[in-house]
């Protein structure tokens, strides 16, 4: 699914659109999908299947149309959660979803795999008393499973309420309370200076700074500004980003190949920006299973040096790990090697491969380029407005100054950050959490619970 998911990217980077019988690969994926789920019972033609939800009126009305066609396709109405002031109480109700196979097992016999069950908070823990029972309806079909009699039929009935002795007014209000004290604790120690820390005089840290540099970034890695988005160049702000971020990647790759190949250079002496690229290789490659952590001997000499970050490259590390079996090369290669060297040539390659497709080593990328100028503060605020994340109307004439320079990036995030149009939950700088839970004294009911950031979960 990775390597097809990244192969359809690559083409679509290039403008291809491939098509397996006239379908895009994602289209014949979402059949091929269907097709397993029908297999599996068996393509029985009374056991339903859920193509699409939500979908528009203009499909309902072509499907209605053509019903005559579409043998066995119906259009069926259902119920969805709705909630209300969802963000505030979001880990309290948890939220619903189709049900797994691990809860298959341990629900009763009334569940079958199209249902949906709650999957945390309220709606997992009370899944029992909200879910009610389920009508029946006992037919004939044709050939072609269309119904043609109506035997017997039996409706279904609503689960029960369920109370809980949450206050949402106090609820909201604490929700508020806490995103405010956050806010005013970034905006205290947000600076636009490249002062990370001040010193006492006895050398010990005395305060720490949230540099503009780290907020203009947070917009990239928490995705509110997308670096998906740069990449279609739709305006002239992403396409200065991108160009430069080409640039970059070019640098990167070229002396990542080059290390990987030639430098071995020991950790401890690459620099900040070369570290970080450095071990994100090597923790990549242990999660994708490049890297058999169970076949490592953590006594080893060489991998001790690794981890202790001394006088030991990653170079040194995965050829010796080649050597002593630590490396899985199935994972990325059918071939047998004949040599150490060529299995190492085969693995830069499929290290300069996938990080080349990889968002989250480009982020790493994107926060030097922000750190050293390439990229200004002034762009990334722009896209929140370009991509559409704040609203570009008349009456905001932020998007204006921020073009022609009269307002700083700055001064922007400063405002933004007092107003809640961009939330300390968003940013998910330090600090960015709280939390706090108030209690009736007189029976010790819970009236407020609060966790932020929080969610939303009728996304979900």
């Amino acid at each position: 699914g990775g390597a097809m998911a990244s192969t359809i990217k690559l083409l679509k980077q290039q403008g291809l659109e491939p098509e397996i019988n006239g379908f895009s690969i994602e289209h014949a994926l979402m059949i091929v999908n269907l097709r397993r789920y029908m297999s599996a019972n068996s393509y029985n033609r009374y056991i339903s299947f859920t193509i699409a939800n939500e979908v528009s009126d203009e499909t309902v009305a072509a499907i209605l149309e053509n019903s005559d066609e579409l043998t066995g396709v119906t259009v069926d109405e259902q119920y969805i959660r709705r909630y209300v002031d969802s963000i505030y109480c979001s880990q309290i109700l948890g939220y619903t979803g189709t049900v797994s196979t691990s809860e298959l097992e341990t629900l009763d016999d009334s569940y079958d795999s199209n249902d949906v069950v709650g999957k945390g908070g309220i709606e997992k823990s009370m899944e029992s008393e909200l879910a009610g029972t389920k009508g029946s309806k006992t037919v004939y079909v044709d050939t072609v499973g269309r119904i043609t009699e109506v035997l017997d039929e039996t409706d279904s009935t609503a689960g029960n309420d369920v109370y809980l002795t949450i206050d949402i007014e106090l609820q909201k209000k604490l929700y508020n309370l806490l995103e405010d004290k956050i806010i005013q604790i970034l905006l205290k120690y947000m600076t636009n200076s490249d002062t990370k820390y001040t010193y006492n005089s006895n050398g010990s840290v005395n305060t720490v700074y949230i540099l503009a540099k780290e907020v203009y970034f947070a917009l990239i890695d928490n995705n509110i500004v997308s670096i998906s988005h740069i990449a279609t160049q739709s305006t002239d702000t992403e396409r200065q980003m991108y160009s430069a971020f080409l640039s970059k990647q070019d640098s990167t790759m070229s002396w990542l190949r080059s290390e990987l190949a030639d430098g071995d250079t020991p950790y401890g002496r690459l620099s900040e920006e070369q570290q970080l690229y450095i071990w994100y290789v090597y923790t990549s490659l242990k999660d994708r299973g490049v890297i058999n952590t169970a076949n490592v001997d953590t006594d080893d000499s060489v991998y001790k040096d690794w981890t202790e970050g001394s006088g030991t490259s990653l170079k040194e590390l995965l050829t010796h790990g080649i050597s002593k079996n630590w490396i899985n090369l199935n994972i990325f290669s059918s071939e047998q090697y004949t040599s150490l060297q060529e299995s190492y040539d085969a693995l830069i390659d499929y290290i300069d491969s996938y990080l080349r497709e990889d968002t989250s080593f480009y982020k790493k990328m994107y926060k030097y380029m922000i750190n050293d100028g390439s990229i200004s503060g002034r762009q990334v605020c722009m896209l929140l407005y370009e991509q559409g994340v704040l609203d570009m109307n008349a009456e905001d004439s932020r998007y204006a100054a921020l073009s022609s320079g009269s307002l700083g990036a700055y001064e922007f995030m400063v405002y933004a950050i007092t107003n809640k149009v961009i939330t300390p939950g968003q940013l998910a700088l330090q600090p960015c959490s709280a939390s706090a839970v108030i209690t009736n004294p007189k029976n010790g009911d819970i009236v407020a619970m609060v966790s932020y950031p929080s969610y939303d979960n009728n996304r979900l």
